[in-house]
C-alpha cells in the first residue's frame, strides 16, 4: 500500500510542477503565431493554396511510391 501512497504523492508533485512550468509556453506561442499568418496567407491567395496543394499531392504520390504528376 505505501507504494502506491508514494506512487500518487509522486504523481501529484510533477503533475503541480508540469502546471507550474511556463518555459515552453514562448514556443507554442510562436507555433500558434505561424499557424494564423499561414491560413491568413491561405485564405487570401487562392494561387498559394493551388501551390500548395500541388506539392502536398507530389509528397503523396511519392510516398506512394508513384511517379510525380506535376514535374512531368
Amino acid at each position: 500500500m505505501s507504494v502506491l501512497i508514494r506512487f500518487w504523492s509522486y504523481l501529484k508533485f510533477q503533475s503541480l510542477r508540469f502546471i507550474k512550468e511556463d518555459k515552453a509556453a514562448s514556443g507554442i506561442e510562436y507555433v500558434l503565431i505561424a499557424v494564423m499568418v499561414a491560413v491568413a496567407i491561405a485564405a487570401v491567395s487562392p494561387d498559394i493554396r493551388t501551390e500548395v496543394g500541388l506539392v502536398m499531392q507530389d509528397v503523396l504520390s511519392a510516398i506512394k511510391g508513384d511517379a510525380i504528376a506535376s514535374s512531368e
